[in-house]
């Protein structure tokens, strides 16, 4: 899911399904002790999913490589997206994950509302470069 047309595009150029949201929703507002975070996306059907809690900056001189890797496999092949990220910072959050039991991703989670607690971070970077390979 994203809001550019033109990654979308190209994505999809490359055999992934990416989805459009023009319409998606980041942002970052300062609350009494922490940071809140909210995301909205449009699902199938505008069945839209959020993302809210708070989250913290990351420490001053927390920078260190990351690489992200993101697989999609089809009957064309399978598809790699790696994303190389030259210094990223983490800082802390606590977010959950909202969505309609009955939209695509409610039925797959059996639930409204989820949490992530293996994935507490926000991950804060100024540039990232991603490239796409592809293999039969």
């Amino acid at each position: 899911m994203t809001d550019s047309l033109r990654l979308a595009e190209r994505l999809r150029r490359f055999g992934l399904p990416a989805r459009l949201d023009p319409k998606m929703i980041y942002e970052v507002n300062p609350a009494a002790a922490s940071l809140e975070l909210f995301i909205q996306v449009h699902g199938v059907a505008d069945v839209s999913h959020f993302l809210h809690g708070s989250v913290g900056d990351p420490p001053p001189g927390g920078e260190s490589p990351f690489l992200a890797n993101w697989w999609f496999t089809s009957a064309a092949g399978r598809r790699r997206m790696s994303a190389q990220i030259p210094a990223c910072a983490a800082g802390p959050a606590d977010v959950a994950l909202y969505t309609s039991r009955a939209s695509e991703l409610g039925s797959v989670l059996g639930m409204n509302r989820f949490v992530f607690p293996l994935l507490s971070l926000r991950g804060k970077f100024s540039h990232a470069v991603m490239t796409v390979t592809s293999s039969q």
